[in-house]
Order: C-alpha cells, then sequence, then structure tokens
C-alpha cells in the first residue's frame, strides 16, 4: 500500500514539474482527436523546441528537413516574441489548437495573450506544423501545407507559385531587372520563389501568423522571409524595387543611405507599393506626374520637397515618395556620368542625406545651392514618350 502511495504521489509531483516547466501553456479544456500517445509526443518535443528557440539555439533536430532553411528560419523569429519593450515574459505562450491535417501531419496554433492590462492583449497568434517522421517529431512552416494545391510556374530564374492566374509579361519583365540589376553591380543573378499573394495579411497568413498586434490592419506591402524567397506586394509579379535593396545589401560596406537606395530602387525597379489593382507606377509615370505637378505649383522650392517629402501622388497608395522620385533622377544623373562606380559610390556614401549630398556633389555637381536649377534640368530633360499608363493622375 505504501509503495502504491509513493508511486501516485510520484506521477502527480512529475505530472506538476512537467506542467510548471512546459514551454507552451496546455489549457485543460483543450479537445483534439488525435490519440493520447502521439499527442503527447507531439506536446513534448513543442516544449523542447520552444527551449531551444528561448536560448537562442534552436535544436535543428526537430526542425523538418523539408525546406530546412526557411523552416529554421521561421522558427529563429519566434526569439523574444514573449516580451514587450523591457518587460520581459509580458506574454504568455498557450496552445489554442492541435488537430490533424493529413496522415502524420498536425497543425498546432500558439497564441500570445497578456493578462497584464484590464483587457487582454493578444500579442498573436501563430501556426505550426508537427510531422511524425522515422518515429520523430518534427516541425515546419506551415506554407508547404496552405499552398500544395496552388500552381507552379519558372520565369527564368524566379520560381512562381499562384492560385489561378500569372501575368506573364510582368514576370518576364521582373527576371529581366533581376538579371539586370545584378549584372550591372558585378554580381551573379538570384533564383527566388515568389509567392503570389492578395494583401500583406495574406502573407502573414502563408508564413504562419495568423495575427501580428504590430502588423494588424497592414495590406499594401510585400515581405522577404529570408534571402530568397519573397512574396508579392499586392499581387504584383514584379519585386525588382526589393531585389535592388538585396544586391545592394551585398556590396555596401557603410550602413544604408535611403535617398540613395530608394532613389536607384525606384529607377531600376519600381516605386515598390501598388494601387487596388495590383499595378506599380513607375519612375517615367512619377517623373511625368512631378512635372505636371510643378507646372500647377510654379513657386515649388525642389529642395524643400526633397527635405519634406510631402504626398503629391495619388497612385493608390499614399506611401510613394516624392523625395525618392528626385533622388532617382539624381542617381540617373551619376549613372550618366560616373557609370556603375558612381552608383556603387553613392550605394556606400554612408547614413543620412548629408553624406549623399557630399558624394552627388562630388559626382554630378549638384549641391543645396544649384539644387532647384540642376533638378529642374533634369526632370525637363526626362520628356520621352511615355508607356501606356493603368490611369493614375498625379
Amino acid at each position: 500500500m505504501r509503495n502504491r502511495l509513493l508511486t501516485l504521489l510520484f506521477l502527480i509531483l512529475t505530472g506538476t514539474l512537467t506542467n510548471a516547466q512546459s514551454k507552451v501553456s496546455r489549457p485543460d479544456y483543450l479537445r483534439t482527436e488525435i490519440q493520447d500517445s502521439i499527442k503527447i509526443r507531439i506536446l513534448d518535443s513543442l516544449d523542447s523546441l520552444f527551449a531551444g528557440i528561448d536560448s537562442g539555439k534552436v535544436n535543428t533536430g526537430l526542425v523538418d528537413k523539408e525546406n530546412y532553411e526557411f523552416n529554421l528560419s521561421f522558427f529563429e523569429s519566434f526569439k523574444g516574441l514573449e516580451n514587450v519593450d523591457t518587460i520581459n515574459n509580458f506574454y504568455t505562450r498557450q496552445l489554442i489548437n492541435l488537430y490533424p491535417v493529413a496522415a502524420s501531419e498536425y497543425l498546432i496554433s500558439i497564441s500570445y495573450v497578456s493578462n497584464k492590462r484590464p483587457e487582454p492583449i493578444i500579442g498573436g497568434i501563430y501556426n505550426i506544423i508537427a510531422r511524425y517522421h522515422n518515429d520523430e517529431i518534427v516541425f515546419s512552416n506551415p506554407i508547404k501545407y496552405l499552398t500544395k494545391t496552388w500552381k507552379t510556374r519558372v520565369v527564368g530564374d524566379i520560381t512562381y507559385y499562384y492560385r489561378d492566374t500569372l501575368n506573364l509579361k510582368r514576370a518576364a519583365e521582373f527576371n529581366v531587372k533581376n538579371q539586370t540589376i545584378a549584372t550591372k553591380l558585378g554580381l551573379t543573378p538570384m533564383k527566388f520563389d515568389f509567392y503570389m499573394c492578395h494583401n500583406f495579411q495574406e502573407i502573414f497568413h502563408l508564413i504562419g501568423c495568423e495575427y501580428d498586434l504590430q502588423n494588424n490592419g497592414t495590406s499594401n506591402s510585400g515581405y522577404i522571409v529570408d534571402p530568397n524567397t519573397l512574396f508579392s506586394i499586392m499581387n504584383n509579379e514584379d519585386f525588382s524595387h526589393d531585389v535592388f535593396h538585396i544586391y545592394a545589401s551585398k556590396i555596401r560596406k557603410q550602413k544604408r543611405n535611403s535617398a540613395a537606395e530608394e532613389g536607384i530602387a525606384y529607377s531600376w525597379g519600381n516605386a515598390y507599393y501598388a494601387d487596388n489593382n495590383g499595378e506599380i507606377a513607375t519612375q517615367k509615370e512619377l517623373v511625368s506626374a512631378l512635372r505636371k505637378y510643378l507646372r500647377e505649383n510654379p513657386k515649388t522650392n525642389l529642395v524643400d520637397l526633397f527635405d519634406k517629402n510631402p504626398k503629391i501622388f495619388n497612385y493608390g497608395s499614399d506611401k510613394i515618395s516624392v523625395k525618392w522620385v528626385i533622388s532617382g533622377l539624381i542617381c540617373d544623373e551619376v549613372e550618366r556620368k560616373k557609370g556603375i562606380e558612381g552608383i556603387k559610390q553613392l550605394i556606400d556614401c554612408g547614413r543620412g542625406d548629408e553624406n549623399f549630398f557630399k558624394c552627388i556633389d562630388r559626382l554630378a555637381q549638384i549641391n543645396r545651392d544649384n539644387f532647384n536649377k540642376k533638378v529642374m534640368a533634369l526632370i525637363e530633360r526626362d520628356k520621352q514618350k511615355l508607356p501606356p499608363t493603368s490611369g493614375h493622375t498625379p
């Protein structure tokens, strides 16, 4: 009898200790249709996964080897999500769903919730796939499961993943831009996996984030998960703006100069933000709109326009920048005068507008004193016939 009581006490204490040490809270009301032996293995492995995440060293044996780099990057991104600013453990991880999605595959949903304010705060809800493989549990990002019915199309160095239709003309243009940008900078063109999404919230859903407090409401934006995996901006096949930034980061030794890099990205790529039809304005369209604005506002000071960066464009997004349109024209002039070597000096000129001005003064003799005259000449010179527009108005 005494041995049975000791055994019972040991089991109770062991269970209490296991629950106390659990990295993901397991509410007693959680229901699942998974047999207990598999469920216990999944949850114990999940605790081991988060123990590694919290220590800063993910247990790679728990990461699914299929799409390994993507999965590892995903799990590394969980580090510190439970903290807010200087408050450690502001959020509590809680298991909120666990169910089978295929043979030996299970979807896990984890919420980050805080009760440290009068109303509960949900910091995020994240989905993970657990797979029972070779008598082991391994975990992955859910993107392969969520896109298993999507179509695939290879266009040059770009592999597109999409639901129904693909704009092949735009995809081919992006492939050419990708190759051109890399070649101009003396780099080898990269290959990309490119997922076509309608908005930013759909992107986050695909990469395992059902809800994120910091990004709630965000719509018109794209995403890069790792250097080779891209997610579209409002279902547009051309990601050349941010692809330029990827290549620029390979040759830049100093901190990024926004005026230089954004200007080149506008000129060599596009203006990044799409309208409601998924179209992205080109630099030529924006220069034409700027020229029209200046005709209607003849007293405009171009230095002020550059410094203050007011919203003057109507292209479906108020984030398109007149400052970057102007810097794009200046960067084009540097390229015309000094070639790619001049562009590389711009990319590596150091952070801040003053470093940008020092660089363009040296390379193109444009400074704050002659800015109005010189930049106006560039705007007026760029009057080549424009391609058909998408109905945008400045």
